[in-house]
């Protein structure tokens, strides 16, 4: 970003004297005091926990700029100008959406139930090949993330690709008048924040109004394999629809003809766009993806990327920390994709231990999947009979509906269920079970910080 002070006062609606400010140029947002560097703009956010106004006058002192306010700092007044506005993540929005149509180059935001950041990374890493590209970082897929990222974009990039991720009603409308995509990402759809969306239909309306928002002319590129989500997205003349499916037999315009297992290790896939097709090798630690990688290259390919982009872009990326990296522990193999889980991606990730588990012992360690809503007993019944038609020597629940995980886990013939309290609890039994091999997978929600037991595994198995 690179705004004069009053163009940024007249993008929030501010109130304060910043008219005469148009040689002050800002190029950078704070929202976290301990961030704060000589001529950045520092907004103070009101949350839960915190109250960014107790800490502007550190900001003041760092050599904030300006500060953006909800109620007048009278102390802090004669320091540096004021910006007082009604509510400071929605003058961060506005900002952000003014800084957007700046912009020159085409944004690529993604949404679905799951995959998004592992598909935003992906598409990032492809376009970066042959053209200047940026992205949101990590996660950063809220109102107030996805703000942070839009603004702390330079402006001369060829593309922003971007993430939006929605809990609520309503929540859609207010990323994407930030975003106005170019192009709209629907990876797909599944039972996921149904404490807020309420049911698959409802997460499939509140994600298709990112299509509503894409600029005329622009383009939806959208999974076929979910009826949901093709009859939520809305019908519209102005842009074109681009459709992928990992169905060989599907009408898509994309279509997964075949994976399989590669001789040196990996997978080889063959995806079908209407002409002649081309072929792509993954490594062994994308193996799990699939459906991911077909959408990343849809998006790309759609846009011009070459097949020897597309290659080398998933080549060289590298997914944001817990999302299915593969850990060597010494005898152990840890899978480490414990950095959020839902239904839908706890099937995939299950599916993909249960089939490269080898010949070695297969270990689960499994969370709580939160924000199911009245769902929640239903859901971990599934995901304890999920995990019982893995086969797994061995699995471990942590969390609430540990009673419903038995019962699915039972019903499919499961054996070794054990329910964990926490960290001593977990590293004791299985010390007293003997085990010292095999393939470990590591999956739960973001609130159950899984990643714990990843780290004990980590130093049992290199002490």
């Amino acid at each position: 970003m690179k705004l004069s002070l009053a163009q940024i006062g007249q993008a929030m609606q501010a109130v304060g004297d910043f008219e005469n400010s148009q040689d002050v140029v800002a190029s950078r947002v704070q929202t976290d005091s301990r961030l704060v560097q000589p001529g950045d703009v520092f907004v103070c956010i009101t949350g839960q926990r915190f109250d960014g106004h107790n800490f502007a006058r550190e900001a003041v002192h760092k050599g904030a700029l300006t500060v953006v306010v909800e109620r007048p700092l009278l102390e802090l007044s004669s320091e540096v100008p004021m910006l007082l506005v009604q509510d400071s993540i929605q003058a961060l929005a506005d900002l952000a959406a003014h800084w957007r149509r700046q912009f020159q180059g085409r944004v690529v935001a993604i949404t679905g139930t799951a995959g998004k950041t592992s598909v935003k990374e992906m598409i990032a890493s492809i376009l970066a090949q042959s053209a200047v590209v940026d992205k949101s970082y990590k996660n950063w897929n809220n109102r107030l993330g996805v703000s942070l990222s839009v603004l702390g974009m330079h402006g001369r990039e060829d593309y922003w690709v971007m993430e939006a991720g929605v809990s609520e009603m309503g929540e859609m409308d207010d990323l994407a008048a930030v975003l106005a995509p170019d192009v709209a990402v629907m990876v797909n759809v599944g039972p996921a924040h149904l404490q807020g969306l309420h049911s698959v239909a409802g997460v499939a309306g509140e994600k298709s109004r990112l299509v509503e928002a894409v600029v005329s002319g622009g383009v939806a590129v959208i999974s076929r394999d979910y009826p949901q989500l093709v009859q939520a997205v809305p019908a519209r003349e102005d842009i074109k629809v681009v459709t992928f499916s990992t169905q060989a037999d599907s009408s898509g315009d994309f279509r997964l003809a075949s994976m399989g297992r590669s001789p040196v290790g990996g997978l080889d896939l063959h995806i079908e766009d209407g002409a002649q097709g081309f072929a792509l090798h993954l490594p062994g630690e994308l193996s799990w993806i699939g459906e991911n990688v077909l959408a990343a290259a849809s998006v790309t390919r759609y846009l011009g990327s070459s097949v020897s982009d597309i290659q080398t872009g998933l080549s060289h990326l590298r997914l944001p920390e817990h999302r299915g990296h593969v850990v060597p522990c010494g005898p152990m193999t840890i899978f480490d994709d414990c950095y959020n889980a839902n239904p839908l991606s706890m099937r995939w990730a299950l599916d993909w231990a249960g089939e490269n588990a080898g010949t070695g012992p297969l270990i689960l360690i499994l969370g709580e999947m939160k924000e199911l809503g009245d769902r929640s007993e239903s859901c971990h019944w599934d995901l304890g009979f999920w995990a019982g038609k893995t086969g797994a020597a061995h699995v471990f629940f942590y969390g609430n509906y540990a009673q419903a995980v038995r019962q699915g886990y039972d019903r499919a013939g499961g054996k070794n269920l054990h329910h964990i309290q926490g960290q001593e609890d977990f590293i004791h039994l299985w010390r007293e079970l003997g085990i010292d091999s095999g393939l470990v997978l590591v999956k739960g929600s973001r609130g159950c910080t899984l990643e714990r037991f990843v780290h004990l595994l980590q130093q049992e198995f290199r002490a």
